[in-house]
């Protein structure tokens, strides 16, 4: 990746395998340390917990940094999120992460600013209204936060989790045949079960 020479990296979650192996996370650190270039880390339920709680998000932000947060690159705004808070029962945490994502919404939309969104569990695998699972975020929360994408102007989500490549243009409901919603969940590093070759994916 360094010899590319990108402007910068995103990992879509699951920097670790064993969630509370202390010397995963060391070892995850010092690999990430051998980047050039700025390395944006999202939480994946491997790091946190497939239900996390206070003490394993507490710890997560100590060893590797928050888990939501934005920033901005060329004219566009990054929005960082933690999709395993919103499949757990941590109604505060949830509370925060959306206040969070309302208000940095509307500083976007003020700016005028496209915005990609990471995130580690796509918020769907084949169709918009497919029945919850382990693999993609419940219906009701999807729903909620596609309204807020195609309001804010997302032009991108990208995430991990699948352990396969799944695209799919989503088209936002009432505007031009033209507005999609890129939907890229990207291939592995470690293991795919579609037979993608592992790796990492380059966004010009």
């Amino acid at each position: 990746i360094n010899e590319l020479h990108p402007d910068f990296v995103v990992i879509c979650g699951d920097l670790v395998d064993e969630t509370e192996s202390d010397e995963a996370f060391a070892d995850f650190n010092r690999i990430k340390a051998g980047f050039r270039v700025p390395c944006y880390c999202v939480a994946g339920n491997h790091d946190v917990g497939n239900y996390p709680t206070i003490e394993l998000l507490d710890r997560y932000r100590k060893l590797v940094g928050p888990d939501w947060y934005a920033f901005e690159h060329k004219g566009h705004t990054f929005v960082v999120v933690n999709t395993s808070v919103w499949r757990s029962y941590l109604t505060d945490e949830i509370q925060k992460q959306d206040t969070w994502l309302h208000d940095t919404f509307k500083e976007t939309t003020k700016q005028g600013s496209p915005v990609i969104v990471a995130g580690h569990h796509p918020l769907f695998a084949k169709h918009a209204e497919e029945q919850g699972n382990y693999f993609n975020l419940p219906r009701e929360k999807r729903r909620e936060l596609l309204t807020l994408f195609e309001e804010h102007n997302v032009v991108a989500v990208l995430s991990g989790h699948a352990h396969r490549q799944i695209v799919h243009d989503y088209r936002v409901h009432g505007k031009s045949p033209d507005r999609v919603i890129q939907m890229v969940t990207s291939a592995s590093t470690s293991r795919n079960d579609d037979g993608s070759p592992l790796g990492f994916r380059l966004w010009h």
